[in-house]
């Protein structure tokens, strides 16, 4: 689970990480209460996956792709 209370930007996820779990949750803190942003396998988020920096053992993750997602289920209060 990766939280955070960015509005926009990127969330970093360590590659090494990945390949740990088969899911990843992304929680979105706005106005004191947790959304979902993401809740899906690691196998449709790492297309969405860019390397950080050259450094090839770390991903970031655009939030606003998350955002876009069709069948995207964002809007669930937590």
């Amino acid at each position: 689970m990766k939280t955070t209370a960015q509005k926009s930007g990127f969330v970093s996820i360590n590659k090494k990480t990945m390949e740990l779990f088969d899911e990843l949750m992304v929680l979105q803190l706005i106005d004191l209460e947790f959304h979902q942003l993401y809740y899906r396998t690691m196998k449709e988020i790492e297309p969405l996956c860019r390397v950080w920096k050259g450094n090839l053992n770390k991903y970031e993750l655009d939030l606003s792709k998350l955002k876009t997602m069709p069948n995207n289920l964002r809007n669930e209060k937590h």
